[in-house]
């Protein structure tokens, strides 16, 4: 059983997601962690240096972890694994119909082999939760970057994750 969100993210590494990115041919555009409300940006990033991406959540519901991974394809994040340790979170397969899930260490992990056109987002938009550490992990080049969406405001702050044209390749990246 995961008795804390933090050790999620140490499930993930040992299953270690490499899903190739696809970039855009003209325009890659740069995958972006912000505040819609206040404009205060904590991530811009070229998505041709982005591997994958993994958000650290707490299931509403269940009151349980949640991580989701993604890769970054054609502008869209594309999910690719989600690790949980409650059935009722996804109901095996209900929301990924084209999946695989197996259990490691008393998680249910299902592996999304088939995307449908609805499952790859445009963009991921939510609220800073009350309490509770929501994290985004974001695999690149040089390793792994960890964010805390606490950093965007206090719980009921929303956020946005996805990819936007960006500064030009001159401008400053964090």
């Amino acid at each position: 059983m995961l008795p804390n969100l933090f050790k999620t993210a140490g499930l993930l590494a040992a299953l270690s997601l490499t899903a190739p990115v696809t970039v855009w041919a003209a325009e890659p555009g740069w995958l972006t962690v912000k505040s819609p409300r206040s404009g205060q940006t904590i991530l811009c990033l070229s998505v041709s240096k982005v591997k994958s991406l993994t958000l650290l959540v707490h299931h509403s519901y269940d009151q349980r972890p949640v991580a989701e991974s993604f890769v970054i394809t054609a502008g869209r994040l594309v999910p690719t694994q989600v690790v949980f340790d409650s059935d009722t979170y996804d109901l095996r397969r209900s929301r990924y119909a084209s999946s695989e899930v197996e259990t490691v260490n008393h998680q249910a992990v299902v592996r999304i082999k088939h995307t449908r056109p609805h499952d790859r987002l445009a963009a991921i938009r939510g609220r800073v939760a009350h309490g509770v550490p929501q994290v985004l992990l974001v695999h690149d080049q040089q390793g792994s970057r960890r964010l805390s969406l606490d950093a965007l405001g206090p719980g009921g702050t929303p956020y946005f994750i996805g990819v936007l044209p960006g500064p030009s390749r001159g401008g400053k990246q964090r």
